[in-house]
């Protein structure tokens, strides 16, 4: 059961986006039985006396960009790190997160959340910008599950828990693949993987009613088991603690960014932004536009990437992402460009 603090709740009808509810149920049943009836339902508890604070959602780690999992490995680990831009006018003192639900599939077996700020700053981390991972000091945990249990799935109360301006999140899941055969990609379904904590907060009027954190990604096998922070596994990692170049100059500002109006979701789907697309395969060629599909042939494998290439492919990118920032609706994007982001980096790094 989910249930909000008495000071907050989730206001619907009039006035709101929430104008209406939809209930989607799924069900398992892998040996085909028959005659199978389900009675469950959900209860919804409503009063017209407004409590102070109203409740958001806040998810931190990716949707689908796990990385590829190798089959028969036993300690696959994804991290996911993005910082948080919290208005404490509308939140003095940042904001409370008082429940946590965590979330991957059916290899999943370890996910945390660290919380980190700047090194020896003392204080809140807004307006902080770190070229370097290291950087980083880990505060404290916002939650970890050790025995994760895909049929076991349930929402869990915490002692209200404070996310200031600021502060950087965290998400690392650890997979063990050692009962499948192939590959093992991020996806919507359970036998793909994501790996995602959404957290529970009020007051939402601090953020968007719900709020996406994703970030650069690390990668890899064979974690040792003694690693349990973020801090430790970016310094593990081959990729290294710096933060990218171009992601720098566009979060510093260094690179302005000519807004086409195109958000991430707009990048990956042809149907809404065809001009793009044409202007990818005139400058990148006909495979690029295999590879930005997600496509496993050949041809997109061994696509090379130009300097007039990357130029195009990195700005367009940075536009997306800043634009995921300041459109009402944005934060719901963001998640997604890390697949493109994590595409453009392997192929256009250098």
């Amino acid at each position: 059961n989910f249930s909000s603090p008495k000071n907050g709740g989730i206001s619907v009808g009039k006035g709101t986006r929430r104008l209406g509810a939809e209930l989607e149920i799924h069900y398992d049943n892998p040996l085909g039985k028959q005659g199978q009836r389900d009675s469950s339902g959900v209860r919804i508890h409503l009063t017209p006396d407004l409590r102070k604070d109203e409740v958001g959602i806040l998810w931190s780690g990716t949707i689908v960009n796990v990385g590829l999992l190798p089959p028969k490995t036993d300690a696959i680990y994804s991290s996911s790190i993005c910082q948080l831009s919290i208005n404490e006018t509308a939140a003095p003192g940042g904001v409370q997160v008082f429940g946590y639900m965590p979330h991957i599939h059916l290899t999943g077996r370890r996910i945390w959340t660290d919380r980190l700020v700047v090194k020896s700053q003392g204080g809140p981390s807004s307006g902080s910008f770190v070229t370097d991972l290291s950087d980083l000091e880990k505060v404290d945990e916002l939650s970890r599950d050790d025995a994760y249990d895909f049929n076991l799935q349930r929402f869990s109360r915490m002692a209200p828990t404070p996310l200031r301006d600021g502060d950087f999140l965290a998400t690392t899941c650890i997979f063990n693949t050692m009962d499948r055969v192939e590959i093992t990609s991020g996806g919507l379904g359970s036998y793909d993987e994501m790996c995602i904590g959404f957290y529970y907060y009020y007051p939402a009027q601090a953020f968007e009613d719900m709020l996406f954190c994703s970030g650069p990604r690390y990668f890899g096998t064979s974690l040792p088991r003694n690693i349990t922070s973020f801090t430790e596994i970016a310094e593990a990692d081959d990729a290294g603690t710096a933060v990218p170049k171009w992601r720098q100059a566009y979060l510093s500002g260094e690179l302005q960014c000519d807004s086409t109006g195109l958000n991430s979701v707009d990048i990956m789907y042809k149907s809404l932004s065809p001009e793009f697309r044409n202007e990818i395969e005139k400058t990148c060629g006909k495979a690029s536009k295999t590879a930005l599909n997600f496509g496993g042939d050949v041809q997109a494998a061994l696509w090379k990437c130009s300097k007039d290439c990357a130029r195009l492919l990195y700005n367009h990118l940075g536009c997306a992402l800043l634009e995921d920032a300041v459109q009402d609706d944005g934060t719901a994007f963001s998640l997604y460009a890390s697949p493109l982001e994590g595409l453009v980096e392997e192929k256009c790094h250098e």
